[in-house]
């Protein structure tokens, strides 16, 4: 028989764990994003309606979350971006599901070039 502490505590692991993988991603922020300047290679769609990039050096993919549900194109995105060197902000987010953070969560892109913002979904704090 399993002690009653070995049953709790496995317990409080799984519920912790539960609540990790469960965390929504936070709203964008200055605060909270960090800065990555990269090219993009392309665009393409994702699951759940997500955006997903494809970074020249970045090995990371990160994503718009539900892109296409938010009026985006991945082929306007690929028209406007692909080729070009973009300044990309990248929320601060961590889920045992993306422990390596390979598919971070994309707030902003402008191009480098132009300075145009292609999408921003950052708060002013």
């Amino acid at each position: 028989m399993v002690p009653k502490f070995v049953k709790v505590s496995c317990l409080i692991a799984i519920l912790t764990l539960f609540v990790l993988i469960f965390t929504p991603v936070p709203t964008a922020t200055e605060d909270n994003t960090y800065d990555i300047y990269d090219h993009i290679v392309g665009v393409f769609e994702g699951p759940s309606n997500d955006i997903v990039f494809n970074l020249e050096t970045l090995q990371a993919k990160p994503y718009i979350n539900r892109g296409l549900e938010r009026g985006l194109s991945i082929q306007e995105l690929n028209n406007k971006l692909r080729g070009k060197k973009v300044h990309l902000k990248f929320v601060e987010h961590w889920t045992p599901l993306d422990y390596n953070r390979s598919s971070p969560t994309l707030a902003y892109i402008e191009l480098e070039e132009s300075g145009e913002i292609i999408y921003n979904s950052i708060i002013s704090s």
